[in-house]
């Protein structure tokens, strides 16, 4: 018994070894980044990955771009953690989502009220999935540090200088999101200490609460 783990020791601290190789870092990043980038037929791109054993991963300078080759996400620094025993199931599942420096930048694409996101939403709902691999989009955290971003359905804020529903610009959102429940039936999501300043001048500071919903309805309780 002693061996076995002496062994699985000397194979993690092997792996170890060799993710910290830069070349073997450049050539994980590549193949990670241009698999993403055909599964979601845009480009996907990152500086470097770093690996924090024995589940996170550091991606520096990760960049998304939508399928109207504008940006759609920046990242100065995304830490992940994964779920161990998915890995064993070649299964993806992420536990924690740490993002520093974000910048997001949400448009409306079209009258029927399509966003530029939907088609990360549509390859990663894709039943036919034939890959190898399979990710799995679940995160139970998100925290966000000095993050930025645009929720824009209008192409021109009509309304410059003043609050604007349609327009919406956010700076220094800093916080965290725990995620309870998501599903087709019920949700339950706890908003901590978010703080975020609108271009506009409405200023959030702090802000706590949990976003309780089913079939039926949608409540926030524990104001704070």
């Amino acid at each position: 018994m002693f061996g076995l783990v002496a062994l699985a020791g000397v194979l993690l601290l092997g792996v170890y070894l060799l993710l910290q190789n830069v070349s073997t870092q450049e050539k994980m990043m590549t193949a990670l980044t241009e698999g993403l980038s055909r599964k979601v037929k845009s480009e996907v791109r990152a500086g470097n990955i770093e690996w924090r054993f024995p589940n996170a991963f550091v991606f520096n300078d990760l960049y998304i771009e939508d399928q109207q080759k504008d940006t759609l996400l920046f990242v100065d620094r995304a830490k992940v953690t994964v779920n161990i025993i998915p890995l064993f199931q070649n299964k993806i599942s992420l536990r924690t989502v740490q993002l520093n420096g974000m910048r997001a930048f949400v448009s409306q694409i079209d009258t029927s009220g399509t966003y530029n996101f939907q088609f990360l939403v549509d390859a990663f709902k894709t039943e036919d999935d034939t890959s190898k691999v399979k990710w799995v989009p679940e995160f139970e955290t998100i925290g966000m540090k000095n993050c930025y971003v645009a929720f824009h359905r209008d192409s021109v804020n009509s309304l410059p200088g003043r609050f604007n529903a349609r327009y919406l610009d956010f700076s220094d959102l800093n916080g965290n999101i725990y995620i309870r429940k998501f599903s087709k039936d019920s949700l339950n999501i706890k908003i901590q200490k978010i703080s975020v300043k609108e271009a506009s001048g409405v200023v959030l500071s702090d802000f706590s609460t949990t976003v309780l919903g089913n079939k039926h309805k949608m409540e926030l309780v524990d104001f704070a």
